[in-house]
């Protein structure tokens, strides 16, 4: 028989687990390594570095699930869920506000074919005037990117996917693409290594040229999207990432996959 007090501890542990909110948060499900989707498998550095964060939170339980960016988008835009990670942060959605902390810094590049290098392209958007540069459907990289496609300096060209991307510039059916380094490095090195895509792209090799710029990657709300709790679950989730990122995780994860 259990003594009193010993009882009164195990009820006030079994309502305090009873009493965590559940909050699904989304992400991008084809943005390896960040985020993505293997073998039924959701994984990836942020969704990792997430999970961590999840048990760090004193009122609250993530539940991550994946998504197609656009759609993802769509259902933030709609006020249908609450979070989707990772986006930059761009005063363009209006409809996605607030912002969590960062989770990263990113670093945004263009990479292009060895055929379409046969002159220097050293200075953005004055050396890629008429190329076809691949970019993730959904995705807003950098301004100048976005500026330069509406004056007709460079065609944009959207795909699903990095491997998708990557795949049409081994097919020389763009000259370039413009993503974040170690995302286009990593998903071409498993691009390589698989049987199945080998064959096409192990030929393939990258040129890397100007940089685009170096964003920060957040959690981003829906701002149609307001539960009574939401205010105190950003609390503890920015609370939790500040204190994983000051720790550490965040490092060991990227040098982690960048060692796979």
């Amino acid at each position: 028989m259990l003594r009193p007090w010993l009882c009164w501890l195990l009820c006030l542990w079994l309502l305090t687990a009873q009493a965590r909110e559940r909050v699904v948060l989304f992400g991008d499900e084809a943005y390896p390594p960040y985020s993505y989707v293997e073998n039924g498998e959701f994984k990836g550095i942020y969704v990792d570095f997430l999970k961590q964060v999840s048990t760090r939170l004193s009122n609250f339980e993530l539940e991550l699930r994946p998504v197609p960016w656009k759609r993802g988008l769509e259902m933030i835009r709609r006020g249908e869920q609450m979070g989707l990670f990772p986006p930059y942060q761009f005063s363009e959605r209006g409809y996605m506000v607030p912002y969590s902390v960062p989770l990263w810094q990113e670093s945004l590049l263009i990479a292009c074919h060895p055929d379409v290098m046969q002159k220097p392209r050293t200075r953005f958007p004055e050396d890629f005037l008429g190329l076809h540069i691949g970019v993730n459907r959904g995705f807003l990289l950098a301004r100048t990117l976005q500026t330069a496609a509406r004056n007709g300096k460079i065609r944009l060209d959207e795909a699903d996917s990095n491997e998708a991307n990557l795949l049409k510039l081994a097919a020389r059916r763009i000259d370039c693409y413009a993503n974040d380094a170690l995302s286009i490095r990593y998903t071409l090195h498993r691009l390589q290594t698989s049987p199945a895509t080998a064959a096409v792209t192990q030929h393939l090799q990258l040129v890397e040229t100007v940089q685009l710029g170096d964003p920060t990657a957040h959690v981003g709300f829906s701002a149609y999207f307001t539960p009574v709790y939401k205010a105190r679950f950003m609390d503890e989730l920015n609370a939790g990432i500040n204190q994983l990122v000051k720790e550490g995780l965040m490092r060991q994860l990227v040098e982690s996959y960048q060692a796979r």
